[in-house]
């Protein structure tokens, strides 16, 4: 095997406890996809609003409708307030978080629109630095069961 594809955001994280040892001790490479939860890290979303009509969650399915919970609504602004803090979005910030873990060798990202390509493009300029990935780590601290994620390494750089 030389690289393992799966589920994988800033709100979607338990391949850093079971897949992401496993990859780095073999050197297998990971490319997440629906970085962005189906659109529900794209800034678009807003806790205890409807979906906008026309996007993926207004039908309540989907990646969207499984990342729609209090846990993660309670993490959109704080996630959105750290982006814009350094002048970015939070499709910016979706990014370069996945790419901040080394495990992380490709981020699979759709695209429907010329603008959304180049907004993709754009968002893997910015490196977290390792107090902004602590910021958002911060906020979006993986546990579930009662089991606690593993710390992240300092962003690459």
């Amino acid at each position: 095997m030389v690289s393992a594809q799966n589920n994988y955001n800033i709100m979607s994280r338990q391949v850093e406890i079971d897949l992401f040892p496993y990859c780095s001790q073999r050197d297998v490479g990971f490319l997440p996809y629906s970085p962005l939860g189906g659109g529900y890290l794209t800034g678009k979303y807003q806790a205890g609003r409807p979906a906008p009509e026309g996007t993926r969650g207004a039908d309540g399915g989907g990646e969207v409708g499984r990342l729609r919970n209090d846990r993660n609504e309670a993490m959109l602004a704080p996630l959105g307030a750290v982006a814009g803090e350094y002048g970015h979005s939070m499709l910016d910030m979706a990014f370069a978080w996945m790419l901040a873990h080394p495990e992380v060798t490709s981020v699979i990202a759709g695209a429907m629109t010329p603008e959304q390509i180049a907004a993709n493009i754009a968002a893997a300029d910015w490196e977290l630095t390792p107090e902004q990935l602590e910021s958002i780590n911060a906020i979006a601290a993986y546990e579930a069961g009662g089991i606690r994620g593993p710390e992240r390494p300092a962003a690459r750089g």
